[in-house]
């Protein structure tokens, strides 16, 4: 079973805290770069309490392999390999009767097919989700790889025939044949690893060593087994469709189609061992490049994206520790550390927007009301109108005088609420904004929204006209005049 984030329920975790014992995912814990011995080496503190943390093995990180075989499947079903696929086998089905030359070009084909899937193998067990791109450089510079790979199976046959003979000149045929047949059954189990150390380390020598393949066939354990049958159902596929397609298709179209469900098949198995030995790479020792920050950033908060400058861990880091206190139930201290911030001018939206929240569940009225200020300073400046409406209604329920002495900020709090159709919220703070503001430059465009809203949500035309009649006496060089004008002339119509 796997571990699971004490604050990502959904993820899974990479770290365990020795202090706290929490568990945390790698979108919660802190992550630093210091330099050791001239290189730069990842720690790993707990957000909490600010001490190391310890690894939680790799293989509850990701998805297990036997869980992944919908994308496993999927693997080859992209522009590259597919286009692979079918011109090969189109070749390879076209070659097949010229003799000699043919059997060169199927030779090649399959060889080229070999070299990809040795790739796609290599890929795979440093976590790359995509098959990789053929380039003629990469196809040709790993080619060698068919040979080595032919070597092999030659000294699988040398090796099999000398057994054979020798068990031949001790027993009878039929126990000969028996031991031949277990040696092979072994030599099965032991293939996967066999080229999985072949794709990694592009050597025969290193391939062959029973110490090294079997090493990490006994490392990785039970899942090597199952690796081995699901490579088995994998390599029987193509036999039984065989079978089938002889008897209903004509030959070449049958031969075309077996050769692109083998192709295919061969990519979904490399595929396969390529991923296992990912998933096993810590058991393995295998040193794998990868970022574990691509898992976590499905469950991310807020709009901050994917750290990749100090201020941006500084600020994921922030908005971590507010989230962690928040589910622990601290809200105080939560709210102390977003005002200590604010009061650098560091804040982050979203992080404000907690404050805010908090604030108001926990009916810190006075509070939510400083607050409350800074937090419209910031909306105003983002352009979020509806959340504007919203905290200037919240702040003026428990203050009727709220920003009743910042005139911008009213008029602008005023055309949200407008816009965001809170008509009789509105018609009040326009009204306290000409009330209090008689000279200001935006209270002929107050007098212009009150008219609109007594015409179009009121029905009251006949006020609306006096206000309008009001406007332009008063100011007639305001620069909407023309238009108040022309409104004037559509209420009457």
């Amino acid at each position: 079973m796997s571990i699971r984030c004490s604050y990502h329920p959904v993820a899974n975790a990479a770290h365990t805290c020795p202090k706290c014992h929490d568990n945390f995912c790698t979108a919660c814990i802190i992550r630093k770069k210091t330099e050791y011995h001239g290189m730069m080496k990842d720690y790993f503190l707990c957000p909490k309490c600010r001490v190391y943390t310890q690894r939680i093995p790799f293989t509850n990180l990701i998805e297990p392999y036997w869980k992944r075989f919908p994308h496993i499947f999927r693997y080859p079903l992209h522009l590259h390999p597919l286009l692979l696929i079918f011109i090969l086998s189109f070749i390879r089905t076209v070659s097949a009767p010229y003799g000699i030359i043919g059997l060169i070009v199927v030779f090649v084909c399959f060889g080229i097919l070999l070299t990809y899937a040795n790739l796609v193998l290599f890929d795979s067990s440093h976590g790359s989700p995509e098959p990789p791109a053929i380039k003629a450089e990469t196809i040709s510079g790993s080619f060698s790889i068919v040979f080595k790979q032919l070597a092999i199976y030659a000294l699988i046959f040398f090796s099999a025939y000398k057994i054979f003979m020798t068990l031949v000149s001790m027993a009878e045929p039929k126990l000969a044949a028996i031991g031949t047949a277990l040696f092979l059954m072994a030599v099965f189990f032991l293939m996967p690893a066999v080229f999985i150390m072949l794709a990694i380390t592009k050597s025969l020598f290193a391939s062959i060593l029973p110490t090294v393949f079997i090493r990490l066939a006994w490392r990785i354990g039970w899942a090597y087994l199952g690796l081995c049958f699901f490579l088995l159902l994998l390599g029987l596929a193509p036999t039984a469709i065989i079978g089938f397609t002889w008897k209903v298709l004509p030959p070449p179209v049958a031969a075309f189609l077996i050769t692109v469900l083998s192709s295919y098949y061969m990519i979904v198995s490399y595929h396969l061992m390529g991923y296992v030995l990912f998933q096993y790479h810590e058991q393995v020792g295998y040193k794998v490049d990868y970022d574990e920050e691509r898992e976590s950033s499905a469950i991310r908060v807020g709009p901050s994206p994917i750290a990749h400058t100090p201020e941006d861990n500084e600020k994921s880091e922030f908005i971590n520790r507010i989230n962690m206190l928040i589910r622990d139930g601290d809200h105080n201290t939560a709210i102390a550390l977003i005002e200590q911030q604010a009061t650098r001018g560091e804040l982050d939206l979203a992080v404000a927007e907690r404050c805010f929240n908090l604030l108001k569940i926990n009916r810190r009225n006075d509070d939510l009301k400083t607050f409350g200020r800074y937090y419209m300073r910031m909306l105003i400046k983002y352009g979020a109108k509806d959340k504007i409406a919203e905290v200037f209604m919240t702040c003026r329920s428990v203050d009727e005088h709220f920003l009743s002495d910042d005139t911008d900020a009213l008029f602008i709090a005023a055309k949200a609420l407008n816009e965001g159709k809170h008509y009789q919220e509105a018609m009040s703070v326009f009204l306290t904004f000409i009330e209090k503001y008689p000279d200001h430059p935006m209270t002929p465009n107050a007098y212009f929204f009150v008219a609109r809203l007594l015409h179009e949500q009121w029905a009251a035309s006949d006020r609306a006209m006096k206000i309008i009649e009001h406007l332009t006496i008063n100011y007639p060089f305001h620069e909407n005049a023309s238009f108040v004008r022309a409104y004037a002339k559509q209420i009457q119509a």
